[in-house]
């Protein structure tokens, strides 16, 4: 099981590298061209670092939650080496941040309220309306794997068109 906190700051979701007996500029220049012709993979490279998504048309996950792989082109003797990771788009990060932290901080405020409130003769009932905001940070947590999860398949297609892009090179 991957921690919250892991999926949102941790680049190792995923990581893969391997070797290529070409060297960066070359690689580079494959992938930028492999880029541009794909009709199912979208990117940008940029001097030895890369950005790689699927298209929307041909995307499992198709909204934020899609994954994104990052990478960069490291020169390896006489050849190259790749070394990528998979992440959440930056935007998305950033809302499950705000809406984590949001959410707890909602959540024990409806729970130090329903404290205050409660009095001898309260019962289990009487507190409810004061426990379901905290229910907002699991459900946030619930979204965030299910789509995780849908976005693995994206993640398959794109580590291996990268990988047959570049050993063609």
């Amino acid at each position: 099981m991957t921690s919250l906190p892991r999926l949102l700051w941790r680049p190792s979701r995923n990581t893969f590298e391997f070797s290529v007996q070409q060297p960066t500029a070359r690689v580079s220049a494959r992938l930028s061209r492999s880029l541009s012709a794909s009709p199912e993979m979208q990117g940008k490279v940029h001097n030895l670092g890369f950005k790689i998504w699927r298209k929307r048309d041909y995307a499992q996950n198709k909204g934020t939650f899609a994954p994104i792989l990052y990478g960069v082109i490291v020169p390896e003797g006489k050849g190259s080496r790749l070394v990528a990771h998979f992440q959440l788009n930056p935007v998305m990060r950033l809302f499950l941040i705000v809406w984590f932290g949001g959410s707890a901080i909602i959540a024990l405020l409806f729970l130090f309220t329903a404290i205050q409130q409660a009095t001898p003769e309260s019962q289990v009932i009487d507190a409810l309306p004061f426990l379901i905001p905290s229910i907002l940070p699991l459900l946030g947590w619930l979204i965030l794997m299910v789509q995780q999860r849908r976005g693995r398949e994206d993640e398959r297609m794109i580590r291996s068109w990268i990988e047959d892009v570049v050993r063609s090179a």
